[in-house]
């Protein structure tokens, strides 16, 4: 089974409805959790291939994984500001049969330590917005455009203890499992970003000493 799992806000239902549509046919189900949404948009009612949650954004960007405990399959975490290519799904899962690990088009590497600095200190840099010529291991996946098979990896949603901060406890819930997390190489035209009114998860917590301390929690 392969399932896509996407969390999001209401003030990027227009983004949601494109990012759904770049991504429903090639994939099982999609689970869509509508952090602090009061209804289900009616345009997901009835399609057999899309499950919504009405969420209260305790889990923030960790919805995404809200359901992942349940599947039995590959399991794709998506972001709700990014188109994916047609071939997005059928590419990765190919990743992850030939790495047996996480998979991801965006991560970090720190290579110094201690860690002085989660958004300063990294020693390599992947994003999923630009190119990156060859595959390599990174500490910290992306969360929006990551992917595993469940039989290698174990997560739930309880593992998100605190918000805006998915793509760290992933990281440290594979450390402790011993599974790798591995960032692909991809061109800077795989993936469209589609923009948003909302502030960036990036913007919002940039300084914030908790995801320094949480990442310094288990690579020192």
């Amino acid at each position: 089974m392969v399932v896509a799992g996407i969390a999001s806000i209401p003030t990027r239902i227009e983004a949601l409805y494109r990012v759904v549509d770049s991504i429903v046919d090639q994939v099982d189900l999609v689970n869509i959790g509508l952090n602090n949404y009061t209804e289900i948009p009616e345009r997901f009612l009835g399609n057999p291939k899309i499950h919504c949650d009405l969420l209260d954004n305790r889990y923030a960007d960790g919805a995404k994984f809200y359901h992942v405990s349940e599947v039995n399959g590959y399991y794709f975490s998506l972001d709700d500001d990014l188109l994916y290519p047609p071939t997005y799904v059928k590419d990765t899962i190919h990743a992850i049969d030939t790495y047996t690990c996480i998979v991801s088009y965006h991560g970090k590497r720190f290579d110094k330590r201690p860690i002085q600095s989660y958004h300063r200190s990294f020693t390599t840099n992947v994003r999923c917005l630009g190119s990156w010529p060859y595959d390599i291991e990174v500490h910290v996946g992306g969360s929006g455009v990551m992917a595993f098979n469940t039989k290698d990896f174990k997560l739930s949603v309880e593992d998100f203890k605190s918000p805006f901060m998915a793509d760290i406890h992933v990281a440290k819930k594979a450390y402790g499992q011993g599974v790798k997390i591995m960032a692909l190489a991809h061109k800077n035209t795989y993936f469209e970003y589609l923009g948003t009114t909302d502030t960036p998860i990036w913007n919002r917590r940039r300084g914030n000493m908790e995801e320094t301390l949480l990442v310094r929690s288990f690579l020192h």
